[in-house]
């Protein structure tokens, strides 16, 4: 019981502190097909207009939950660095059996 509400806790500061810190200062409607023109790799943090492609992670903080966009199109957030070690998933969109889907951080703000 304590396990489940420490994830849920755990996965609402994250989630907090990841739209934190991704949402721009001013929010602007852009182009779509702007959006497209940067991937980001394994990196610590998506900036407006970048996407996170098949196969790459977002890890704000070493040892931290870890957001993967896996080859299948699942959009997941392991539990690195907490009990149940990486193979722990903490969310997932439940969208695997897409391959090639991303996930994008739009000009405005919006996580898609």
């Amino acid at each position: 019981m304590r396990t489940h509400a420490l994830r849920r806790t755990f996965v609402a500061l994250l989630a907090a502190s990841a739209l934190t810190a991704l949402v721009p200062a001013t929010a602007s409607a852009s182009d779509p097909t702007e959006c497209d023109n940067f991937t980001a790799g394994n990196s610590t943090f998506l900036a407006p207009g970048q996407r996170l492609a098949p196969g790459t992670r977002v890890v704000p903080t070493p040892l931290k939950p870890e957001f993967v966009m896996q080859e299948d199109g699942n959009l997941v957030i392991y539990a690195v660095g907490l009990p149940g070690g990486p193979d722990l998933a903490l969310w997932s969109t439940g969208t695997y059996g897409n391959p090639g889907a991303y996930a994008l951080m739009q000009e405005d703000g919006n996580f898609v």
